[in-house]
């Protein structure tokens, strides 16, 4: 039964739909919208349904509904990001090191790792060479920054507060920024 709708027989138990729901276009009334965003929700597409349900007015009849929703779509984007932070954690660390790598050609064996801190996880390029003053000499600090702001959402949704450089050594054999 190919392209036929069958309404749910138990809407909790149902999966979400293997085809995405339609952009909407910009003259879409509230219930449309609201109707739409229901869908996206239930697909996992509760980014797309954010987006839509703050385009409904205050003045809407739905506007109480949509702010339910909105909620909804809320809590499974936090958890859908929960979610993926282990992954996207571990590409930006990868990214991380190769920038460094590169960056440095001069330095071998570049590794990187994180810390568990409070709020977070730190994530660290550890070399010897690296200290205190690793940021104060050379361009690592303005290419961690740059690379900081490039990365910023992504280190946000991957639960990283910090990034920066660790030696091998003990105290003060690191230099770092905290992502803000």
């Amino acid at each position: 039964m190919l392209g036929c709708a069958v309404p749910d027989q138990n809407k909790h138990t149902a999966r979400p739909s293997t085809t995405p729901t339609p952009a909407l276009p910009t003259n879409t009334d509230a219930h449309t919208r609201l109707d739409w965003s229901e869908k996206a929700i239930r697909e996992n597409r509760f980014a797309d349904a954010l987006e839509q349900l703050e385009l409904i007015p205050k003045d809407a009849p739905e506007y109480k509904k949509a702010q339910t929703l909105v909620a909804a779509a809320q809590k499974g984007l936090a958890q859908q990001r929960k979610n993926e932070a282990p992954t996207t954690r571990e590409r930006l660390r990868r990214d991380y090191q190769e920038l460094l790598t590169q960056a440095n050609p001069q330095l071998n064996f570049i590794q990187s790792k994180f810390t568990k801190m409070k709020g977070g996880y730190a994530l660290w390029a550890v070399h010897d060479y690296f200290s205190q003053y690793t940021f104060s000499i050379g361009p690592d600090a303005k290419i961690v920054q740059k690379w900081i702001e490039d990365n910023r959402m992504e280190l946000v949704n991957a639960e990283i507060v910090r990034v920066g450089v660790m030696g091998r050594g003990g105290f003060a054999s690191w230099a770092y920024f905290d992502v803000r």
